[in-house]
Formats: structure tokens, sequence, C-alpha cells
């Protein structure tokens, strides 16, 4: 519901009122990405004057703003960043000096702005998957993420071509998770060992060799998504590092594709899609059977 003026005000200060506990700085930001409208026309001068009844709503994201070959931009506030990241780069970590992450892209861009500070991921995609991922920017905001992950990272969804096709139209995966240090992937261990991973899923086009689904995280563990559907029999195609065989996507084919965030300072719901890439939106066969 769009908010409505009451008196005389300016439309900076409405939306500070809308926004309560956000700068004025990122506010002007809105506005400058053209995110604000008032009475459905946009509206980017901070000093505009409302009348009564004014109606004021916000489109919450804006056009992606390219800071890297491999990654955009997609949401900004003073306690927040959202990415949506290319196949072919890593969250975080690495080596310095050699290829940037997208934490390192980050820190550039907010330098170029004036801004100081670093960007902390709230979780992790792995280099050959894409999609959208959440960093704070402030250390405490991070670590409150991370530890009450179910209550701030409310959904996130992925979409996935697998190879073969599922027996089961839907299904949920649950197994213990553990790091193999000596062989650099996670497998699936004995009850009391590891840690529990729960992933749901549903399959929404199938093909003779090969299926496109979605999946939902309920736990966020190292490889989840990539060992479970492994451990069925059933590997993200080009994710060679589990078991896959085939590569019609030159790349792993997993993409998050959704993601629902709790604000963890304002309490506000952020959701945020991003398109599936092409190369495995769909099934690559000629003839398909859709499953329902």
């Amino acid at each position: 519901m769009p908010y409505r003026a009451r008196g005389a005000q300016t439309l900076l200060e409405a939306l500070e009122r809308i926004f309560e506990g956000r700068s004025r700085k990122d506010l002007r930001r809105l506005l400058a990405d053209e995110r604000v409208r008032v009475n459905d026309a946009v509206a980017t001068d901070p000093r505009l004057v409302l009348g009564e009844g004014d109606a004021v709503d916000c489109v919450r994201f804006g056009r992606p703003l390219e800071v890297h070959p491999r990654v955009r931009l997609v949401y900004e506030d003073d306690h927040l960043l959202v990415v949506d990241k290319g196949a072919g780069i890593l969250t975080c970590g690495g080596t310095p000096g050699l290829e940037p992450t997208v934490a390192d892209v980050l820190e550039k861009y907010l330098r170029q702005r004036g801004v100081r500070g670093k960007a902390f991921p709230c979780h992790r995609l792995d280099r050959g998957v894409s999609g959208l991922c959440l960093f704070a920017r402030q250390p405490h905001v991070a670590k409150q993420v991370r530890d009450e992950t179910r209550r701030h990272l409310k959904e996130r969804v992925y979409h996935a071509l697998v190879e073969g096709v599922p027996l089961k139209s839907s299904g949920t995966i649950r197994s213990q998770l553990q790091d193999d240090d000596q062989s650099l992937v996670v497998r699936e261990v004995a009850p009391g060992e590891g840690k529990m991973a729960v992933t749901h899923y549903r399959v929404l086009e199938a093909g003779t060799s090969n299926a496109t689904v979605e999946v939902r995280l309920e736990t966020g563990r190292k490889n989840q998504i990539r060992v479970h559907f492994a451990s069925i029999g059933h590997p993200i195609s080009g994710d060679r590092k589990y078991g896959a065989k085939t590569d019609p996507a030159r790349r792993i084919a997993l993409h998050a594709a959704r993601l629902t965030v709790i604000h963890p300072v304002t309490g506000e719901m952020l959701e945020l899609q991003s398109e599936v890439p092409r190369s495995f939106a769909r099934v690559p066969e000629a003839r398909r059977r859709t499953k329902t």
C-alpha cells in the first residue's frame, strides 16, 4: 500500500517516515535510482512538496548496477548489499592479489563512492554457481544473519538442471554432511557425525535424460544442493566434482533465483528475484514431458 501524505511535507520527509531509521543519503539514492513514485509518476526531487493525500510508493529494487562483469548490485542500503553473482567468481576468500572476489568488488565499489567499510558475506555461493547473494556492511550484522539464518533468510530458492529424472516429482533430501579435507569435497556421513542438511525439491520439467528442478533450502551447508542431488543419482549438470558426466550449459547448472530476507536492522521483508540463465532454464531436449 502506498504512503499517503498528511499535510504539506517534502518528498524526502515522507520517505523518512516510510523508511524510519535510514539515512538521508540512502533515501536520496532511492530517488536518484528512480525507485520512488508520487501518484504513479517517477519522482527524483527530494524537495518536491507533497499535497494532502498524495500517494508515495517505492520500487524497492531498481535497475541492477553492474559493478563488475560478473557482479550486478541489485539492492543496497546502509546495512545490506545484495548482488546477482555470475558463475566463475568466488564469493569471498581467494588469494590476495590474484582474481577479485565478490567481496573485493563490493569494497572497491564502496570506496569509489567515498564510503568506508567492507562487505561481509551472510552466506555463500560456490564459484561455479550464480544468482543472489547477501552481504552486510558491518560484521555484527553479518554475524546476526549467520547466527539466525532461519529467521533472516526466510526463503532461498534455486533452479537447477540435473542429470536424469528423479522418480518422485517432489521430495525432501535429508542427510548429515561433513567436509572431507583430503578429497576437498563434502560427503554424507553417518548419523551423529557432521551437520544435518535438508533440501526440498520439485521437478519443473522432465525430458528423457535431464530435468529442471526448483530447490528450496531449509539449511545452508557447504555444497549442500550439489551433494544431495549427487546422492540420489541425479548430479547437477556440469558439476564434475560430484559426478556429472554432461555439461550442456558449460558450467554448473545451478542458480540462486529467489531470496527473501527479513532485514536484520529494520525488520522489513526484502523479496528479490534473478532470472535463470537461458542455458539451463529449460530441459535442453526437443521432446519434453512435464511433471506436475
